[in-house]
């Protein structure tokens, strides 16, 4: 299934080439998945989707292609001819495709900070065949802090400025600006693809406690995860979807209401996550604070493109501090343990490209985990 996210945004260097006829279709605003995931998965965002402007299209839609049209890109050509027009002679097509919305909350004394969080995909498919071509992430952040306790739209009101708000950098401008790089016929890149996501009972018990869902929870490890490789790497990312056999497919619902199955192509390089667990610790407290340590615990197996070689098989583990002031309300444990696992993910990407033996035995196994990276 496909998601995605800045802002870690993208770096769309193809995995493609359409050197003849450099003409990218454009598709539009999109989410992972079919009308029902997408309700429960994004729910800020498809009732944003519900919201039509005077020409009965969706808000969402117009501010990204106002965004998107605004300037003239200098290696390809942006056809808005809704695809399902075009004569053949191009099929590729570029989709704003959403894979994660998240608010938290944090009450801090008279006051609660806010943490919205949208993440997305730069996707490039093939119109006729309906298989995916490649990937990259785009993501943003907005943290607010407002006095008293925030009312119920609060979150809703800082997704919606994500997407269009004023006096501020929207996700849908720096995408745009980003599509600058993107120089069409640049060849094949080795893809990367997490082809799949095993939760342990530990983990699965942490789920349970915070009433998530074990399915949503393995698209959102799976697509940070090859999102941050991908970043670090500068390789497509070929998107998530439950299950791996050969011929994968995704779903992808698009602002006009079509549902499209995308065929996933094989990738280069198979990665195997396994989420093993949680744990919070108190590392210390004091009158003014207490500090806590918010654990997150994953194996890794990287394998060639069908399983037979094994290039990295290894635990991380990683705890992110969370500081509390003395009289905060209560935490959000939850988005914690979710930052904890990204900025694992995060770091253990870098390690890919410069491993650092300091960080590798404080944190996995040391020297036998830096050979093998």
């Amino acid at each position: 299934m496909l998601r995605i996210s800045l802002f870690l945004i993208l770096c769309l260097a193809s995995m493609f080439s359409y050197a003849e006829n450099k003409i990218l279709n454009y598709a539009g605003f999109a989410v992972a998945g079919s009308a029902s995931e997408a309700a429960n998965s994004f729910p800020i965002t498809h009732e944003l989707l519900k919201r039509q402007g005077p020409d009965g299209i969706a808000v969402l839609e117009s501010a990204l292609w106002e965004s998107v049209s605004a300037q003239s890109y200098p290696y390809f050509q942006l056809n808005r001819g809704l695809v399902n027009e075009h004569d053949g002679s191009s099929a590729a097509t570029l989709a704003f495709l959403v894979d994660w919305e998240n608010i938290s909350r944090e009450y801090i004394g008279e006051h609660t900070k806010l943490v919205a969080d949208v993440h997305a995909q730069a996707l490039v498919f093939d119109f006729s065949s309906r298989k995916v071509l490649a990937s990259y992430p785009v993501a943003m952040q907005i943290i607010d802090v407002v006095e008293g306790e925030a009312d119920a739209d609060a979150g809703r009101r800082l997704i919606e400025r994500i997407y269009i708000g004023t006096n501020q950098r929207t996700i849908f401008q720096a995408f745009a600006e980003r599509l600058n790089t993107l120089e069409l016929g640049s060849g094949h890149k080795n893809s990367i693809r997490v082809v799949s996501v095993e939760l342990e009972d530990k983990a699965l018990e942490v789920l349970a406690s915070y009433n998530q869902s074990a399915n949503r929870f393995k698209r959102i490890v799976a697509d940070q995860f090859g999102k941050r490789l991908s970043d670090n790497l500068k390789t497509p990312y070929i998107p998530y979807s439950n299950g791996v056999a050969i011929g994968a497919k995704m779903a992808a619902r698009f602002a006009n209401g079509d549902v499209y199955q995308l065929e996933l192509p094989e990738p280069d390089y198979r990665v195997h996550l396994t989420v093993r667990g949680f744990k919070k610790v108190m590392l210390d407290s004091t009158i003014a604070e207490t500090a806590w340590a918010y654990g997150s615990y994953i194996r890794v197996s990287v394998n060639n493109f069908d399983d037979s070689r094994s290039y990295l098989d290894a635990p991380f583990k990683f705890g992110a501090v969370k500081r509390v002031p003395a009289g905060a309300g209560p935490l959000d444990d939850w988005s914690a343990f979710q930052e904890s696992t990204f900025s694992l993910f995060d770091q253990m990407a870098s390690q890919v490209m410069q491993p650092d033996r300091g960080w590798l035995e404080q944190w996995s196994e040391g020297r036998q985990v830096e050979r093998q990276l």
